[in-house]
């Protein structure tokens, strides 16, 4: 439907993310349609594969939404299965793209392989 309302003028800005797409490519292929059009696609929900998408933008998008808030969830403590986070916010406020290798995730790869599920 995005595609629908892009190309028939029934929307002037676009939203998705990687959560709601299905990946990062069709995320990447939303963006485009977008631009194409010369319209501007919010980049909805955070982690790595949303900033790089929000990174390698044509049109940028105006922020990068970290997650929802949530009293019971603490943003700046990672995941069980990361040693690191990875869009922490800088004193600035500002959250910088991750360096490290792929989607610059610093994976815990004794935590993972602890938690195997066998089938």
């Amino acid at each position: 439907m995005r595609a629908e309302w892009i190309a028939r003028g029934a929307s002037h800005i676009s939203r998705a993310g990687v959560g709601d797409v299905g990946g990062l490519t069709p995320l990447m292929k939303a963006i485009h349609l977008a631009e194409a059009f010369g319209m501007c696609l919010e980049v909805h929900g955070g982690g790595p594969g949303n900033i790089h998408a929000l990174a390698a933008m044509g049109i940028p998008g105006e922020y990068y939404e970290r997650g929802p808030l949530h009293p019971l969830i603490d943003y700046e403590e990672p995941p069980p299965w990361l040693k690191s986070l990875v869009d922490p916010i800088d004193a600035q406020g500002f959250v910088a793209v991750p360096q490290g290798p792929g989607l610059g995730m610093d994976l815990d790869f004794d935590y993972i392989e602890s938690n195997l599920v066998d089938e």
